[in-house]
């Protein structure tokens, strides 16, 4: 009897199904993806190689001659803007043992653990900026229920002087970081700053207007935030 149902369930999928199976182009299917587990080996590479660092390096040098070599115009407020998370602070060991996998709380608990480290590149081009005499500014998508640890975590690791930390408003609910991050920037630019430098690990801690004259996207395959 079992053998029985499973020949007519089989016969019935051929008759229902069959046509539409037959028509299937399978010569002109989609190229399956890279398997995540390789591509999660391959940021682990890229990190552990130390190719990760050299590339944060690369920009970092190329922003620091942007700094030395700017002449501001006379009365000018020149103003630096950095992101802070994987720009800044560094949360490699969360992203490390959490297997790249992003759950809301755990990070926020994570952030708010004050357990990050400075990425040191941009820790000295923090420390050339302040010396050149710009203004420093932080923008970040941590929320603002996260203010005292972010700012406590900042000035434990070196970055201990700020005009201003500006992070996501309680009440946003879009859907892009674009929208506040530039919203800020604007702020800045209406208080009198010209923003010289931005820099950031994500494409959208710089898009939008206004724009800074120069605009340094550092590295980071772990994460895209739109």
């Amino acid at each position: 009897m079992k053998k029985y149902i499973i020949k007519s369930a089989y016969l019935l999928a051929i008759v229902l199904y069959g046509p539409a199976m037959r028509g299937l182009d399978c010569a002109n299917l989609a190229p399956e993806p890279a398997n995540l587990s390789t591509i999660k080996d391959e940021v682990l590479e890229y990190h552990d190689s130390g190719a990760w660092d050299k590339a944060i390096v690369c920009k970092v040098e190329q922003a620091k001659a942007v700094l030395q070599n700017y002449k501001p115009a006379k009365q000018e407020k020149p103003a630096v803007v950095f992101d802070i998370d994987e720009t800044s602070l560094s949360n490699w060991d969360h992203l490390n043992s959490s297997n790249f996998g992003y759950i809301v709380e755990e990070s926020k608990k994570w952030e708010n653990s004050m357990q990050d480290t400075a990425i040191k590149p941009i820790l000295e081009l923090y420390a050339l900026a302040r010396k050149n005499g710009f203004t420093v500014f932080f923008i970040s998508g941590r929320r603002e229920n996260q203010r005292a640890p972010t700012e406590a975590n900042l000035k434990k690791v070196g970055f201990d002087t700020w005009q201003a930390v500006y992070l996501k408003p309680m009440d946003f609910t879009g859907h892009r970081a674009m929208e506040y991050k530039s919203k800020w920037r604007a702020q800045i630019q209406a208080a009198g700053y010209t923003i010289v430098l931005n820099i950031g690990d994500q494409q959208s801690d710089l898009d939008g207007d206004p724009q800074a004259k120069y605009n340094f996207k550092i590295s980071n395959p772990a994460y895209i935030i739109p």
